[in-house]
């Protein structure tokens, strides 16, 4: 579904699970507006961190007075919204955000809210939460929108659990191998531009004898050789963490059964 540079992006940002990184992906990729179930807010700190840089408004609640008016503005001046939501939302007055009824006029997007038309500028985006742990949405509710599940799998939260014993007991070995990851992707995408400026050279018969091939040629082999060396060093640290984190696994997988064991206490009588 996605690019390997993409889905390292991902984990360079923070996405520790491959649960996470597929939440990631199908939000990258939804057309309709995406509603995250996710209770203990993990991929919401990465949407407001990673994706809208910081810069968004969290409205705590449907329910909240005025909620209306500041979505509103929201829209009109390009400011990304999270909303909290829950089973009791009248999707009516949403409707035509959610589904993203846009009508055009002299090239500018408007939407219709409630009762009310509002511009919609083009830098604006709706992420919808809830924090419960199993909601129950009407079947109108999938209708509209990407609803995407980010609370904990067992696996999920192993690996995240283990990643932060990683950063706490190696933070020099962490800290090194994001930088080396970071290197690494800039490389990968350097190399990837070398490669479509060859494909361009190769499909001009002007160019296949210029010394401009001849250069990218070596530009392009000493990025393969620093992305070589690169993976090596990342291989020897990341084998290091790994045997690092799996002295914890078994304490780990023992923390994990009693989270789920917690989870499941409101099904007893």
């Amino acid at each position: 579904l996605e690019a390997p540079l993409e889905i390292r992006a991902f984990q360079i940002s923070g996405l520790n699970s491959s649960q996470m990184i597929e939440n990631a992906i199908l939000l990258k990729e939804a057309k309709c507006v995406p509603l995250f179930v996710d209770p203990q807010k993990l991929i919401l700190n990465w949407v407001s961190g990673y994706m809208e840089k910081g810069k968004i408004t969290t409205i705590s609640s449907v329910h909240e007075s005025g909620y209306l008016k500041r979505l509103t503005q929201a829209i009109n001046t390009g400011q990304p919204v999270l909303l909290e939501v829950d089973e009791k939302l009248d999707v009516e007055i949403l409707q035509d955000l959610l589904k993203k009824n846009y009508f055009s006029v002299e090239s500018q997007n408007y939407v219709k809210v409630g009762k009310q038309v509002v511009m919609v500028h083009e830098k604006f985006h709706l992420y919808l939460f809830t924090l419960k742990q199993r909601p129950r949405f009407p079947p109108k509710f999938f209708e509209m929108m990407q609803i995407l599940d980010c609370a904990y799998t067992n696996q999920g939260l192993e690996e995240i659990l283990l990643s932060m014993i990683a950063r706490t007991e190696r933070g020099d070995g962490d800290l090194k191998r994001k930088s080396l990851h970071e290197s690494l992707l800039d490389n990968l995408r350097e190399l990837q531009k070398a490669e479509r400026k060859m494909i361009t050279f190769l499909q001009d018969e002007e160019l296949i004898s210029s010394e401009r091939i001849s250069l990218n040629l070596i530009q392009t082999k000493k990025l393969s050789d620093e992305i070589k060396n690169r993976l090596k060093d990342l291989a020897v640290i990341e084998t290091e963490l790994e045997n690092q984190r799996n002295l914890y696994r078994p304490a780990v997988k023992r923390i994990t059964g009693l989270f789920s064991l917690i989870q499941d206490l409101h099904k007893l009588d």
